[in-house]
């Protein structure tokens, strides 16, 4: 138990931020299927040393836009992660926002959408207060 290390490459930063209870990913460059295997090995081996904090998690921001080149390959690779880590944990519960600046990142990233589950607790945004709104909104609707 303790503080997760942050991942921090040239093309992906991973933390968690532990005062909002956010996972907040940024990737950068050209992404690959190699970095979204990265980043989901980081997630894995966190939720597995530091499982309180998955409870703790509100929710996650992933931010594209500074991608510049989303690679065919990278296409399945959220949906690989994205099964592996809905059959090791709970994530109905987990809104996910996902920030784009334009058309071509937010092409990419529905089409990344589809491929993959619960894609209502998901919702494409434009800035980072946009995504916090949506995680703060998803919360006052699906609260018992």
């Amino acid at each position: 138990m303790g503080a997760i290390q942050a991942l921090k490459t040239e093309q992906i930063e991973a933390s968690f931020d532990e005062t909002r209870g956010l996972l907040l990913v940024k990737y950068r460059g050209k992404l690959l299927s190699v970095v979204t295997n990265q980043f989901y090995a980081w997630l894995m081996a966190n939720m597995k040393a530091n499982p309180e904090k998955v409870t703790e998690a509100r929710g996650s921001i992933y931010d594209f836009r500074d991608v510049t080149d989303f690679e065919i390959d990278n296409l399945s690779a959220p949906q690989q992660g994205s099964k592996q880590l809905t059959s090791q944990s709970d994530v109905t519960g987990h809104p996910v926002a996902l920030i784009v600046n334009d058309i071509y990142q937010e092409g990419m990233v529905k089409l990344s959408m589809q491929l993959t589950e619960q894609q209502d607790r998901k919702r494409i945004v434009k800035s980072t207060d946009e995504a916090v709104a949506f995680i703060d909104n998803w919360y006052k609707e699906h609260s018992t």
